[in-house]
């Protein structure tokens, strides 16, 4: 904030350097202090920061016109008695103009004549005792579009959330240093979750400038973001009748595990949404690309008669259970801040999956797409050059209060801990797959598992992958390798069956919740 924060000032929101001379002029004979801004994106900044006691503002002011900044101010409480002086070349309505506060004169205008309203203005502004206490922007998107916030917080660098509330729906968009980071709508982040905001005209909007932690999900400058969505938007409305309907019903007409492979990967991910998903609607909603992408998809895959509609009638009474409950999901996320080495950084936690190879993990996020809030990284579901043991983020599970638990592969190699501890801030549990091809590895599983101990008490979850029940012997000789106690179970997992994944989830959720740590022996 400048030296002169909080003295009376007038703004001159103008783009014409002769007429900004002539104005400071005037009003420096007068006896009052001028600052003045080109654009609307650096009136609305310095407005929040040092609010005025009148603004003199073009109607075509650049980035945000006079109109768009009048209406963001005056839906804001701490702004709304800042009086406006509008200056255009035409006759125009002002949605919201408050005769006998706000004024509008036509050019030429007489300058002692313009002084004169400013005097009228004046008078309101210092009876009214315009007050602005807080850095917040609030408004309606049906006065401020949100490709103009957006642009406002791109223009000053600014960071915080947007809270956009459409009808009984809410999205917040994370900005850091102007950029977008992140948005989140319900179950859905990123990219697809911005272009869908951009359907919305109506709605309030409210911008709090707090410290953002959120995990970067969007890597497209702001400006490219904008045009892209833009563009998305257009090509949606021209492209609807096209488009299957969204309630309309696919099934596969060919044997999908047989197409070639290096298609393009939404289509793998489409077709595997499709085993747990039928309806248009729900396939999109599932696919974590923007919907545009979705769509086209689809209608390509129809065309080429790899899918087609069907007359099969879904169900809609039947209710989606949630995978956790709220209760639980804020118990787990209070953990995450205490393991945490940033009690800010609340967005995320991790669980380690330590799997004697990819494809154990692989099947395992494949069996859980049907699992309420969860995301798998479906690029890997279809990749078979992955390396036997590949490290990195496989999905995550979205649960209540915005917390994005992230599965999170290791290299069953004791050698790599030294790099693999880096990423043990948040970590909140363990999963262990293996199966008797890897065999091998158990030796440096159980190693990685106590030297995770030694720095974190965490629920650890051990799962057989090899397809069926283990009978009592094999059952000792693995409680011996992890080194387990006679109380600790061994979950079950067949890539073919697929059964008890949500359970073995729920169970080791609610483990998390409780925080009761399992003794795995002396």
């Amino acid at each position: 904030m400048s030296e002169t924060a909080n003295n009376p000032y007038i703004l001159l929101a103008l783009f014409e350097d002769d007429e900004v001379q002539a104005f400071a002029d005037l009003l420096k004979t007068k006896g009052h202090e001028t600052r003045h801004v080109s654009d609307g994106a650096r009136a609305m900044d310095m407005i929040l920061k040092d609010p005025p006691t009148l603004i003199v503002v073009d109607t075509l002011l650049p980035v945000v016109n006079g109109e768009r900044l009048f209406q963001t101010l005056k839906d804001n409480p701490h702004t709304k008695n800042i009086p406006f002086l509008f200056i255009s070349y035409k006759q125009a309505e002002i949605k919201g103009f408050r005769g006998g506060t706000d004024i509008f004169i036509i050019r030429p205008f007489q300058w002692e004549e313009v002084y004169g309203y400013i005097k009228q203005a004046l008078h309101f502004s210092i009876k009214e005792g315009a007050k602005f206490e807080e850095k917040h922007i609030q408004g309606n998107l049906s006065h401020m579009p949100l490709v103009d916030i957006l642009q406002v917080l791109d223009f000053n660098k600014k960071e915080g959330t947007v809270t956009i509330t459409h009808g009984k729906e809410k999205a917040v968009i994370y900005v850091k240093g102007g950029q977008v980071c992140n948005v989140t709508l319900g179950k859905c982040e990123g990219e697809k979750a911005v272009y869908r905001i951009f359907t919305w005209n109506e709605g309030s909007f409210v911008f709090e400038p707090v410290k953002v932690t959120m995990l970067k999900k969007i890597d497209i400058p702001t400006g490219n973001l904008l045009m892209e969505g833009m563009r998305q938007l257009d090509e949606l409305e021209k492209s609807s009748k096209i488009f299957p309907a969204d309630s309309d019903v696919l099934r596969a007409k060919v044997d999908t595990s047989a197409l070639p492979k290096g298609l393009k990967p939404i289509i793998y991910e489409v077709l595997l949404v499709l085993g747990t998903h039928s309806r248009v609607k729900d396939i999109v909603d599932k696919c974590k690309v923007p919907d545009l992408e979705v769509y086209q998809t689809i209608q390509n895959l129809i065309e080429r008669k790899i899918l087609e509609k069907t007359d099969e009638v879904i169900d809609e009474s039947k209710v989606v259970e949630e995978f956790i409950a709220p209760g639980d999901a804020l118990k787990i996320k209070d953990k995450v801040i205490a393991y945490g080495s940033d009690r800010m950084s609340v967005s995320h936690g991790y669980i380690f999956v330590i799997s004697t190879s990819t494809d154990l993990s692989r099947n395992l996020m494949k069996a859980s797409v049907d699992i309420s809030g969860f995301h798998p990284k479906y690029d890997l579901l279809d990749d078979t050059n992955l390396d036997e043991y590949a490290m990195g983020e496989t999905g995550h599970i979205r649960l209540y209060g915005e917390l994005d638990m992230i599965f999170f592969a290791l290299a069953p190699m004791a050698g790599l801990w030294p790099l693999q501890k880096s990423f043990l801030s948040h970590l909140t549990g363990v999963l262990v797959l293996w199966d008797e091809r890897g065999e091998a590895t158990l030796e440096d599983i159980q190693s990685i598992k106590n030297l995770i101990a030694l720095k974190k008490d965490v629920i650890v979850r051990h799962v057989y992958c090899g397809g069926g029940e283990l009978d009592d012997n094999s059952k000792a000789r693995y409680a011996k390798a992890f080194d387990l106690s006679p109380s600790d179970s061994i979950d079950i997992f067949s890539s073919i069956s697929k059964n008890g994944v949500v359970d073995m989830f729920k169970s080791f959720f609610n483990e998390m919740a409780v925080g009761t740590q399992r003794a795995e022996g002396s």
